[in-house]
């Protein structure tokens, strides 16, 4: 088993759940709470099933948590997942791909700890909400990735530079920011973004503002 376990810290969380599918021996093995410090389950097949599996591996030593849909339009990740267990370890978090009900699970409601967050090309459903007074408890957020978000606006800078800790914004391919919001971005600059050192619009239309 030791030996067994030293290899399988080799293997991703999809190659674990498919091996814990094998037999009885390899289903205990990969329960084993050290090979889920770093759960990255974007490889295919992104089914219901195998990111359950994963989720339900998380644990207090769980460090990182990487999550993909094949659809943007297929909720995955349950509503309650953060509000009902506290995972204070996790820093790095990835939800991409994905619909996400931000009238049902807040950003204020994830791990507090968190210093990087993606929510690369998926749908925030009622995103102000999701978003709304966020900075308050987000203050370790030091990397916000939104690239391919089309419901991603001009005025959602404003309250994004208010994270204190935030260094790097990415907001490739955001369609739907707009030249005629030029003031938000002013005014984001003025009173917050602080700490940001990199700014990324390329593809958007600020990207022609700001040269």
């Amino acid at each position: 088993d030791y030996s067994l376990l030293h290899i399988f810290k080799f293997a991703s969380s999809t190659d674990l759940y498919h091996l814990s599918l094998t037999c009885k021996r390899f289903e205990g093995l990969v329960k084993e709470k050290k090979l889920w410090q770093y759960i990255d389950t974007r490889q295919d097949p992104n089914t219901k099933a195998k990111v359950n599996y994963c989720i339900d591996r998380i644990n207090e030593r769980t460090k990182e948590l990487l999550i993909c849909s094949d659809k943007r339009d297929l909720q995955i990740l349950p509503d309650d997942l953060f509000t009902s267990r506290a995972y204070t370890n996790l820093t790095v978090l990835a939800l991409e791909n994905q619909l996400i009900r931000g009238d049902l699970a807040k950003l204020s409601e994830y791990p507090k700890g968190l210093v990087e967050l993606s929510l690369r090309k998926s749908f925030v459903h009622s995103h102000s909400t999701f978003f709304k007074l966020s900075y308050l408890h987000m203050d370790n957020l030091k990397v916000l990735i939104l690239d391919e978000c089309g419901w991603v606006e001009t005025y959602m800078l404003v309250p994004m530079s208010k994270y204190p800790k935030l260094e790097v914004l990415s907001l490739y391919k955001c369609k739907k920011l707009s030249d005629n919001d030029i003031a938000y971005l002013s005014l984001a600059g003025c009173f917050g973004f602080k700490q940001l050192r990199v700014l990324d619009i390329r593809f958007t239309v600020l990207s022609k503002e700001t040269q």
